[in-house]
């Protein structure tokens, strides 16, 4: 997408810097993705009506530009009954939860 809109930006991290320094082409891009990923959310949400929603991975390092996207396309298309029931949260542990986890869990049957 940045390529597309002219950008020098040749990883998602060089996009979001971008996007943090005020770069509006770069901001845009966040803005979409965010729309996108808020109205795949909506889906989980309208057919399986979680009580939370965690965002990890690599994805939550763009937090802060993308997340009130996010939240507007994923009220606009949850079902009224179902839209203040969940709860979207960015992961605490971020890329480290899938080892954590595998640790805890080896550690367990230990």
């Amino acid at each position: 997408m940045a390529k597309e809109r002219g950008l020098t930006a040749e990883t998602a991290k060089a996009a979001f810097d971008l996007a943090a320094a005020g770069d509006a082409a770069a901001k845009a891009i966040f803005v979409e993705m965010g729309s996108y990923l808020g109205l795949g959310l909506s889906i989980v949400n309208n057919l399986l009506a979680p009580d939370i929603i965690v965002i990890g991975g690599g994805v939550a390092a763009g937090w802060t530009q993308f997340f009130d996207a996010v939240a507007a396309s994923f009220y606009e298309n949850s079902l009224p009954d179902r839209q203040s029931r969940v709860k979207i949260v960015r992961a605490l542990l971020g890329d480290d939860a899938g080892v954590l986890g595998a640790a805890k869990y080896t550690f367990e049957q230990l």
